[in-house]
């Protein structure tokens, strides 16, 4: 069990790398620059990068260079995010479109190589679309620490925009542990046996979903009182409780073709 985990966790951290860059580039739409200033797009964007410099030691550490192509789009995406931190202005100019495209555009690129068949590519994209939501909006609560005075809408948009990817992915979810029966039956010794993924798809549950329908709550009633700093720490908690889920989802997907 642990040598099978161990086989897995470069595969599930790389896929987990390329969904939070994913995930976090498409949503910066919700603010507008002009409101946060130059600053936020470029914490979004450094984030960006982080996540790329990670994938690649992640790659070399575990598996050696990257062959020429991937290496040549990483290092095109590491100029666009460059490009964008150094010359952001306060607003989103023609450029800036242009360069917040080909950001995506390159990231998605890479995002498809993780993934060896549509059925992972689409359940890879809806954990990065949750990954990156929850994501996102942590950043913005933290930056009204910066701009006190920016209006609560934006992260009010980010709730909601949440809580429609929570609720599509608990659907499917739903469907997938309802067909994961055999592997839940007592006695059973697919995937890791009865006990062991027993445990695996409660805490995906519990943590993955649970815990953020109710954190969530909490944080849309603070971000109402206008209750900012306090609704970022619940924010952070989510961000917590968001990555253990979709770790745990990653690990049973790619461990038994569970899409949980």
């Amino acid at each position: 069990m642990m040598g099978t985990m161990s086989a897995l966790l470069p595969d599930i951290l790389n896929h987990f790398l390329f969904s939070l860059a994913l995930g976090t580039a498409l949503f910066s739409w919700i603010t507008d620059p002009r409101l946060t200033g130059a600053g936020f797009m470029r914490l979004i964007v450094g984030h960006g990068f982080i996540f790329l410099v990670l994938s690649v030691l992640l790659f070399v550490l575990f598996r050696g260079l990257p062959p020429a192509l991937w290496l040549g789009l990483e290092a095109f995406l590491a100029l666009v995010l460059g490009l964008q931190w150094k010359f952001h202005p306060d607003h989103r100019s023609g450029p800036m479109w242009l360069l917040f495209i080909a950001q995506v555009l390159l990231t998605l690129m890479l995002f498809m190589g993780t993934a060896s068949h549509e059925r992972a590519f689409v359940f890879l994209m809806s954990s990065a679309l949750l990954l990156g939501i929850t994501h996102y909006a942590m950043l913005l609560g933290h930056y009204y620490l910066v701009v006190p005075k920016l209006t609560e809408k934006p992260l009010l948009v980010s709730l909601r925009v949440f809580w429609g990817f929570l609720a599509l992915k608990m659907i499917a979810s739903a469907w997938a542990t309802w067909h994961a029966a055999p592997y839940l039956m007592e006695g059973t010794v697919l995937g890791d046996g009865y006990t062991f993924n027993w445990l695996i798809v409660s805490m995906r549950w519990l943590w993955g979903y649970g815990a953020l329908a109710v954190l969530s709550g909490f944080a849309w009633k603070l971000c109402r009182m206008r209750s900012i700093q306090s609704a970022t720490g619940v924010l952070y908690i989510m961000v917590f409780f968001v990555f253990i889920g979709e770790l745990l989802s990653a690990y049973l997907f790619l461990r038994n073709g569970l899409a949980i």
